[in-house]
């Protein structure tokens, strides 16, 4: 009931109804009489002492309990006075409540808008709490000081502690209250005064450090020494005055802290002015230290002991009085925990080391705009990791606070929490207060109710599933919701953007009866980026526009939420994310299609992506694809989606969000329990949560920097820059078309190359016709050019004997030899029949050149034209003197079917035909000759396979699926390789329609006359008459065609639609990919080839020859049926007149060479052949020598000496300085002081110069190289200390000395953590803030570096240590290394420090790792070292890295192939290869190839690991020291090998006579030579040793036994150093000295001369004979390849004349019959048993 509605003194009926469960009415009635107002009085108020107001009410009455005035009686009652002031905008402030009808108040200023004026309203209150009030204005209150100044509201704070110091005096607790309250009020709109330091850039500017913005917008630099100045001195305005301000509120918080125990606990009005005092005073965060807070949070927490009690006992209380004071206490809960929370940042990174910053920014720069700060990226990093540092520390400190005063924030709103309960219970009703950041409320719920209807309160929703708890009664709901989360200390309080939710839900028996399981808050979002893109929407093909949203996701572990507002429903969509680079279409990490149910709205897009993509923070893209859906068949559907604008403008926007559940037992943020919903929107984060470790909840939601932009596939058609695709397109047409020229050619000569060819002997009267095929083998040089010979063996059925006919010629007279795989027919008259053809004999007379005298014959078969009948004779061996048994003629018996029949034979039939028929790009070279698919038409599917094999490739290729690796320049994936292999696949069965097409289809028969016309247009002169019959017209039927003739044009027209087709989407493609991805992928095409040459269809004749064979048992071949009379009128038109005939009969009685000759020929063949295999080898071997040169001279630059000697002389080696000039440089360091020198007065200025040397400052570009401006430093310099342990003295000489230190051990290094100066931890906080060298004082492990043990000049190193890092600039690293001196980082258990950075030379490609090392010797002093080790990394780089690349993988195939042989050699010659010299160097060189290799391999892994980790920070130190060693224990290896290799070449070179006798002379005196070794090592040993023993006390070149060596090998050779010798010991050294070169050189020296002189004379008498000088093996095969060119230019007469005279009468020629077929059958048997052998 509204107030006032109700008339006083007055009766009234009051009637309510309520509805029950079961649907009846319950009716209640109340019959009232109201109050009666107190009456009577008057208020007025004047002015009084202090600058106070004196309030007076007077002459009030009121009736009491009775229910009538009296005036009588009515001023006796009880009456109460509330005076509050009003603002301008309503609220009502507390001045004083009670019983005085005069009260001096004290009155806050009034308002400027409301020209100072001040209105008190005055309530008089009777027994029954009900009031009458009147109001009085004042007039104007003018401010005892100025507003937002600091010295006034100072001066002012002190004014007024003297009232308020009054009224504590005398007890006055309300007074109190009120001054102090109305003392703080200037502090609400006071501003901390300061000039803003630069600890206040927010961590998301930390990429503009060094830009300061005026207040008229224009931008100033600062410099790095500008920034540090404001870092080491900020400016913080008045501190003192700040202090002043902050103590005198310190002082009031006690006070008030005394008044909230004295206060009365009678009534709320009372706590409620004290509270309200205390919230005043804190009211503003800047100035409320954290004594401040932690004293207002107890006396808050007193005042609400005592509001719990009086909430207990009130018999009527007042709900807006009692509201009101528990909003006061709120206030001071809230201010207080504003003042101690800490200032954090969500953008802050989680490590705060100067590296992740570095990154951190890099990253962040990317979306803003570049600025003009003369500042390194390490400089600006710098600062702003100092900066957080600073700003970490503040809040560690400010953490700790919030830790200690939690309990007692958590404990006062529990207690709020009560009274808010009475407050609950007295009104029904849910009950909240909310003040500042704090929200809490009550309520009391039955279990059921909280699960089904939630709750739902300051834009918090909370949802229930289950109970653990049974209970039936209401419970406690207390709700409290942090704007900012009081759980400030955990390392992931930082990131967290939400509201903080603590639900507690229970009474008295119960305690978190119910958890939530959904949580959802509302998120707050920046402007959305918007983008405007352009659809054509009269067209139907899907349009290929990219929107690009690129954002830095910095905490992976938190879900991505992605959102697309102003969405067109029509057009479909499809989201990818990739890292570092924008996605495409192919290459992405992650691929969304957008489905229906991620539209929340019919204009609006949500995506939930999961944690756990990316591991470390990335600038992530996302890229929206938009286009149209593929066209409806309906019409009517297509216009009625249309869109009415060809625009549309979408608005994205990306944030990262997690749900996090306050763990109260570990007291951290947990990310397990709670995991974000898949129903979270952009606009609210959904958690829902599994057994949660705690009752507070909050969400990590964060709007990361982020841009947008958008690209279309028509932006990157550029030619120029992606012409790969287009070229290689364009390029293999263009060879299609060139080699169409050839294969045309060809087919129009394989009419002339496979037609009937007539035997030069056939008579002029034979009638009787045969058909000879002659098959030629597939191996290499498998033709020949010799002229060949047969007989054809006739057993007489009749006699029982076996005739041998006439030896006949194989040959034309026309085509010269066979080729490889070749198959001749030849036409055979005969004067006969051959009866029974049993055996044939086939011989040649090896006359070819070179390998073309050799013959490898596969098979004959004999065809009678007469019956039809056909013989077969398998031959498959060589007719060679150089394979085999090393014949030249063979005796064939007839094969029968059981030997074709044999799966060995059937077998190589058909693989044989598989090859030449099957082989797709084999067969265009040696295509059959029964076949109707010509070379052209076979070509024509290379192409098709080609272009097919490249579309399919470029359809899969980008899904890629990891596992990538690079092998020189190429880089390769498993992926790409499983793709290549799955595209020649699916290209395959479109190749085999066509392919079937071509095969099957009937050709088109050419006329005479169109035959004779393209004779003539070859302009060849004909062979034979005009009236020449094709072999055509000979045929009567030939291979059968099914098909139809025209079948050929649809192969043509699929031929050229797959090639235009695929070749234009190709170009597509590749225009939507960029170069870099076209060549990728031009890789893998080229895979995907050599997989179909070699892989593919090999594969596929293996598995065909392999089931036909296993399957059918027969092998049946086409054959050709031929005309009789028309060939054997051919054959007459071929042969020669009778007259000639009879001739050459007598000249042609022609039988095989005489066994005498032939092994003549073979021996002659066989040094021919070894003349060829040692020239061979000498070229090969002195290419591979080249190349190994080449690969191992690619390792070293001759410029790296220049290098090194540059170093030298800047850091090492002393210049020509003037007298006055202290420079140090590092061989003249010999104390620890020395080394501080040398590194403040040398190396820091030379690594991080300032100045140009005309005295100009240099930029920061400049500043990132060293002092030449030539190299630049890779990440930090720095100082790597070991350290000794501590342990007692072994002998104590002196009481006062029992710690000593002994020599350094890595076993027993000292690996403890320190304290700055030493020190044991724990240490001081704010070490690291304050002190540049903190780190400096930490063990890191080697492990942790990549550290491998270093060994000095005195010791043995580990690779770990103390580690300084030199990393910002000069007057850094002059800080920390001043630190490290102030500090005495080098003290007495120091044993060795490294000086270790590296240099980079993008002039020549080189990284320079420098090391220098000073040891600290247990026995005092230093001494020093240094390596500089330059080494290039990157090995394949431009046109030389490729051709270095090249040379190594001709190396590798060539030392494999080496390999392979020389094992093979090995295992047959094994006992004899281990006596001879050279087998053991070439195994000698094996191994270290194979060391070699392994190394390269290693380096290899090394180099990438290396480069990775340089690459995910450029600017932190990276250990290539592991690399530089490795590099050099390998090229010690690769020298070795080269040394033994290049001494090889002696053993080719062995043929020379000189060279022979070299190796002859240390044979002949091995002996002897051992001898001289022995003695002269023993006499080298004694000098050592005795050197050693003599001077080793006194002299560097003879301290230890090694150096004692090299110093004498040094004597021996001339390097003499003998004047110290004879300064320490004058007569001892001397003597030393002439023994030395008495028995070492002069007579062991004379001795091993005598030696040789007699080895050399032994030879000299003997005379030894080459077999093969050099120069003999140069003119020989000078002069054979000379005498082959002289050859091929013979007239073509010389040559038939040649073929005439070839062989002579042999009398001796007869041969039994038998004794052929025993060796035919012995044949026989070998072949068969070689078949199945192999088989």
């Amino acid at each position: 009931m509204k107030a006032n509605a109700l008339t006083e003194n007055t009766g009234y009926l009051i009637e309510s109804f309520m509805e029950l469960a079961s649907g009846e009415i319950s009716t209640s009635i109340w019959i009232v009489k109201t109050n009666i107002l107190p009456y009577g009085g008057s208020c007025e108020a004047e002015d009084a002492d202090w600058g106070e107001k004196k309030v007076t009410t007077d002459g009030w009455k009121d009736e009491g309990y009775r229910s009538y005035k009296d005036s009588n009686y009515d001023w006796k009652e009880q009456i109460n006075f509330r005076i509050v002031e009003l603002t301008s905008d309503g609220k009502e402030i507390l001045l004083y409540y009670g019983t005085e009808e005069d009260n001096y108040i004290r009155l806050k200023p009034g308002k400027e808008k409301d020209d100072y004026n001040v209105t008190v309203k005055v309530q008089i209150y009777d027994i029954f709490v009900d009031y009458t009030e009147c109001t009085v204005n004042v007039g104007p209150i003018l401010p005892g000081y100025i507003t937002d100044d600091e010295p006034s509201v100072a001066a002012y704070l002190y004014s007024s502690s003297d009232n308020i110091e009054y009224y504590r005096k005398i007890g006055n607790v309300k007074q109190v209250a009120m001054n102090t309250e109305v003392a703080g009020t200037p502090m609400k709109e006071l501003t901390f005064k300061s000039n803003g330091t630069i600890f206040d850039t927010d961590p998301a500017d930390w990429g503009s450090i060094g830009i300061e913005t005026r207040d008229d917008g224009s931008n100033i630099t600062k410099t790095f020494d500008e920034l540090w100045e404001m870092y080491q001195h900020p400016d913080y305005g008045n501190v003192s005055l700040h202090n002043e301000i902050m103590q005198k509120l310190l002082n009031f918080s006690s006070i008030l802290f005394e008044a909230s125990d004295l206060v009365g606990g009678s009534s709320s009005v009372d706590l409620d002015q004290v509270a309200y005092s205390i919230g005043t005073i804190i009211d503003n965060k800047d100035f409320t230290i954290n004594n401040t807070a932690s004293i207002a949070f107890k006396g808050n927490m007193l005042l609400l002991d005592k509001l719990i009690k009086l909430a207990d006992n009130d018999t009527y209380p007042k709900y807006e009085d009692y509201i009101i004071t528990c909003q006061a206490i709120l206030r001071v809960l809230n201010n207080a925990l504003e003042a101690i929370l800490p200032k954090t940042a969500a953008d802050t990174p989680s490590q705060l080391d100067i590296y992740t910053i570095m990154s951190d920014i890099s990253s962040r720069q990317e979306f803003a705009e570049p600025n003009d700060a003369d500042l390194t990226p390490a400089e600006r990093a710098f600062i702003a990791s100092q900066i957080a540092l600073k700003n970490e520390l503040d809040a560690e400190i400010g953490n700790d606070v919030v830790k200690t005063e939690i309990t007692v924030l958590l404990e006062s709103i529990s207690h709020l929490g009560k009274v808010l309960q009475m407050l609950n219970y007295r009104k029904q009703m849910p009950v909240s207060t909310k003040m500042g950041n704090i929200d809490c409320s009550q309520d009391k719920k039955l279990i059921g109710d909280l699960i089904k209807d939630g709750i739902n309160q300051d834009n918090v929703k909370l949802s229930f599933t289950e109970s653990k708890s049974r209970s039936l009664e209401e419970q406690n709901v207390q709700v409290t919701v942090y704007d900012h989360t009081p759980y400030s200390w955990d390392e992931e309080s930082k990131f967290i953007t939400s509201k903080t939710v603590s639900v507690s839900i229970g009474n008295d028996n119960t305690n978190n009866a119910v958890i939530p399981s959904k949580i959802i808050l509302q998120n707050n979002l920046p402007a959305k980026k918007s983008i405007q893109i352009a659809i054509p929407i009269d067209k139907t093909e899907p349009t290929s526009q990219m929107l690009l949203y690129k954002m830095f996701w910095k905490t992976p572990s938190d879900n991505l939420i992605f959102s697309i507002t102003k969405a067109v429903d029509h057009l479909s969509h499809t989201v990818y994310i990739q890292s570092k680079t924008p996605p495409t279409e192919d290459t992405y990490d992650l691929k969304k299609s957008i489905e229906p149910g991620d539209w929340v709205s019919t204009d609006e897009i949500q995506i939930v992506f999961d944690d756990g993509l990316y591991t470390q923070p990335f600038n992530v893209y996302i890229g929206v694809r938009v286009y149209l859906e593929a066209p409806e068949s309906d019409l009517s559907t297509r216009k009625r989606r249309a869109l009415t604008t060809t625009f549309v403008e979408y608005e994205m926007i990306g944030a990262t969000a997690g749900c996090r559940v306050w763990d109260t037992v570990n007291e951290k943020w947990d990310k397990s329990s709670c995991k974000l919903s898949s129903s979270s929107t952009i606009n609210e984060t959904v958690c829902e949560c599994s057994n949660p470790p705690g009752n507070s909840f909050a969400t990590t939601f964060y709007v990361p920097p982020n841009t947008i932009d958008f690209g279309s596939v028509f932006n990157k058609f550029d030619l120029k820059n992606n012409s790969g695709v287009f070229a290689t397109v364009i390029s293999l047409i263009l060879v299609y078309f060139l080699i169409c020229v050839w294969a045309y050619r060809q087919d129009r000569a394989d009419h002339h190359r496979w037609a009937l060819s007539y035997l030069i002997d056939n008579g002029p009267y034979d009638e009787y016709l045969y058909i000879l095929t002659v098959y030629t083998g597939l191996h290499r040089h498998a033709g020949t050019k010799s002229n060949v010979n047969f007989q054809i063996i006739d057993g007489d059925p009749a006699t029982k004997k076996h005739v041998s006919t006439e030896t006949r010629t194989l040959d034309d007279g026309k085509h010269e030899g066979f080729g490889v795989g070749s198959i001749r027919k030849f036409v055979m008259s005969a004067t006969s029949k051959i009866n029974d053809p049993s055996a044939l004999r086939i011989w040649h007379d090896n006359s070819g050149q070179g390998n073309a005298a050799s013959w490898y014959l596969n098979k004959i078969t004999i065809e009678d034209l007469q019956t039809d009948e056909r013989y077969l004779f398998m031959c498959n061996q060589w007719l060679s003197l150089d394979h085999d048994d090393g014949c030249i003629d063979c005796s064939i018996p007839l094969t029968d079917f059981s030997e074709t029949s044999s799966f060995s034979s059937l077998f190589y039939e058909r693989t044989r035909e598989n090859t030449v028929d099957k082989h797709m790009w084999l067969s265009v070279a040696i295509r059959p000759e029964d076949s109707n698919f010509t070379r052209i038409e076979r070509l024509a599917c290379c192409l098709t396979l080609l272009f097919l094999t490249m579309i399919s490739n470029a359809m899969f290729y980008g899904q890629d699926t990891g596992g990538s690796f690079a092998v020189g320049p190429i880089e390769l994936s498993l992926s790409g390789i499983y793709i290549s292999f799955i595209s020649a696949l699916i290209a395959a069965p479109p190749i085999f329609l066509v392919t079937y097409l071509y095969k099957n289809s009937k050709c088109r028969q050419m006329s005479r006359n169109r035959d004779a016309k393209a004779r003539n247009e070859k302009s060849e002169p004909p062979q034979k008459p005009a009236n020449e019959k094709r072999t055509d017209d000979l045929i009567v039927h030939g291979v059968n065609a099914s098909l139809p003739f025209w079948c050929r044009y649809i192969a043509w027209f699929m031929v050229t639609a797959a090639v235009i087709v695929s070749g234009f989407f190709l170009i597509l493609y590749s225009m939507e990919w960029g170069k870099t991805k076209s060549e990728q992928w031009l890789l893998s095409f080229f895979l995907s080839f050599f997989e179909s040459m070699f892989v593919v269809d090999p594969l596929k004749i293996i598995v065909i020859s392999v089931i036909l064979s296993w399957i059918f048992k027969s092998h049946n071949e086409s054959y050709i049926k031929y005309d009789r009379e028309k060939v054997l009128l051919e054959s007459k038109r071929h042969t020669a007149t009778p007259v000639t005939y009879l001739l050459d009969i007598y000249k042609k009685n022609i039988v095989p060479q005489k066994s005498e000759v032939i092994a003549k020929m073979k021996e002659e063949r066989q040094q021919r052949l070894t003349i060829q295999k040692k020239f061979i080898e000498l070229v090969l071997y002195m290419i591979f020598l080249a190349v190994l040169y080449c690969v191992s001279f690619s390792n070293r630059d001759t410029r790296w000496y220049n290098i090194n000697q540059h170093l030298q002389q800047q850091l090492v080696t002393p210049l020509n300085v003037s007298a006055g000039d202290g420079t140090v440089m590092f061989n003249q360091v010999k104390t620890a002081s020395d080394f501080y020198a040398w590194a403040d007065q040398t190396l820091i200025p030379f690594l991080f110069p300032r100045y140009q040397i005309n005295g100009y400052q240099l930029t920061a570009n400049e500043r990132l190289f060293l002092q030449d401006q030539d190299n630049v430093r890779i990440g930090p310099m720095r100082l790597r200390q070991v350290r000794t342990v501590e342990e007692s003295c072994k002998t104590q000489l002196w009481d006062n000395i029992t710690t000593c230190y002994e020599k350094y051990s890595i076993h027993s290094e000292d690996d403890n953590s320190y304290c700055v100066g030493w020190e044991s931890p724990p240490c001081v906080r704010g070490q690291s803030v304050y002190n540049m060298s903190f780190a400096a004082w930490k063990f890191v492990s080697s492990a942790d570096i990549w550290g491998l043990p270093v060994n000095g000049l005195h010791s043995y190193y580990s690779g770990g240590g103390y580690i300084a890092e030199f990393v910002v600039n000069y007057n850094i690293s002059r800080v920390i290394l001043g630190d490290l001196y102030k500090y005495t980082w080098i003290d007495r258990q120091t044993r060795a420090i490294f000086t270790e950075f590296t240099l980079y030379n993008a002039n020549d490609n080189v990284f320079t790792y420098v090391t220098f090392l000073s040891e600290f010797p247990e026995t005092g002093g230093v001494i020093t070292s240094f390596t500089i080790q330059p080494f290039r990394p990157y090995q394949h780089i431009g046109s030389l890295g490729l051709f270095v690349f090249i040379c190594e993988i001709i190396l590798v195939i060539g030392m494999v192939v080496f390999a392979i042989r020389k094992i093979v050699f090995l295992c047959q010659h094994w006992r004899k290869s281990y006596r001879d010299l050279w087998h053991i160097l070439d195994i000698l060189i094996m191994i270290l190839f194979f060391i070699c290799s392994i190394m390269y391999i290693v380096r290899w892994i090394m180099i990438n690991a290396a480069m990775d980790e340089f690459e995910k920070n450029k600017n932190k130190f990276v250990n290539f020291s592991h690399i530089a060693s490795w590099d050099e224990i390998f090229n010690v290896f690769l020298a070795f090998t080269i040394c033994l290799t290049t001494f090889r070449v002696m053993r080719i070179l062995s043929y020379n006579e000189r060279i022979n006798q070299m190796g002859n002379v240390l044979s002949n005196v091995s002996r002897d030579l051992c001898g001289c070794f022995v003695i002269s090592f023993l006499v080298y040993t004694a000098f050592i040793l005795s050197g050693h023993l003599f001077f080793g006390r006194y002299l560097e070149t003879y301290k230890d036994l090694f150096v004692s060596s090299t110093t004498l090998i040094n004597a021996i050779i001339g390097r003499n150093s003998i004047n110290d010798l004879f300064f320490i010991e004058p007569v001892l050294g001397r003597v030393y000295y002439f023994l030395f070169v008495l028995f070492l050189l002069w007579i062991l020296m004379t001795m091993l001369n005598a030696t040789l002189n007699v080895g050399i004379t032994s030879v000299r008498k003997k005379h030894i004979e080459s077999q093969y000088g050099f120069t003999d093996i140069l003119l020989s095969v000078f002069g054979e390849t000379v005498g082959s060119v002289m050859a091929s230019y013979k007239p073509k007469d010389v040559k038939e004349k040649d073929k005439q005279n070839k062989y002579l009468w042999n009398e001796d020629t007869s041969i039994d019959i038998e004794s052929i077929r025993f060796s035919t059958d012995t044949s026989k048997q070998k072949l068969g048993e070689n078949q199945d052998g192999w088989w």
